[in-house]
């Protein structure tokens, strides 16, 4: 294996600082960061030690200790050893990753939600879907956006064109060509803007 040269180590640093932290829940490993090596992906810590030796398609940052890997254009995911937890089933999606405890998978066209095992708590049953945040995940069916709760049911119906996730208490949706914010029962809290 070629080595691995300074102005790398500082190039994927600065990637990765100014893109998206990929925070590792292990205290231990402390912030991981992604970097490329003859076209695999592994992972530096912050002195730029190789803690994960670059070997996948594919990895995305670090979430509650997972991170999501491409092998052979299926989804797996790693812990912070670098050791697949998860092996890769799934079809390919831009860095899903886990919240809350769930990840938001694809199978068949479908989204559903695993737990840290890979088993489905949410089975793939709608047409897009995003990560959990404050309770609720913004989920896609016909064409229409709403937000589930962990048992993968609807607590607010589909029925907005874009939706954002909840952030403390409110998330940003357009209905009818205008935007605006609603709470976690999906009452409006201000007003509409064009």
């Amino acid at each position: 294996m070629n080595a691995i040269t300074p102005s790398a180590v500082l190039a994927a640093v600065l990637i990765a600082v100014t893109a998206k932290a990929d925070q590792a829940t292990s205290k231990d490993r402390g912030a991981l960061f992604t970097i490329t090596e003859n076209g695999l992906w592994g992972y530096i810590n912050r002195k730029g030690d190789v803690v994960v030796e670059p070997q996948f398609q594919m990895a995305g940052p670090f979430f509650e200790g997972m991170a999501e890997i491409i092998e052979n254009f299926k989804v797996g995911f790693i812990d912070v050893t670098g050791r697949v937890v998860i092996k890769p089933q799934f079809e390919p999606a831009m860095f899903r990753s886990f919240r809350e405890g769930l990840a938001h998978v694809q199978v068949a066209g479908k989204w559903g939600y695993i737990d840290k095992t890979g088993t489905f708590v949410i089975k793939p049953q709608f047409d897009d879907a995003y990560s959990f945040f404050e309770g609720l995940a913004n989920a896609k069916v016909s064409r229409k956006w709403g937000y589930i709760d962990k048992t993968g049911q609807f607590v607010i119906q589909p029925s907005f064109l874009h939706s954002s996730n909840f952030f403390e208490g409110m998330a940003k949706i357009t209905v009818e060509g205008k935007t605006g914010f609603i709470d976690k029962t999906g009452k409006f809290m201000k007003d509409w803007r064009r």
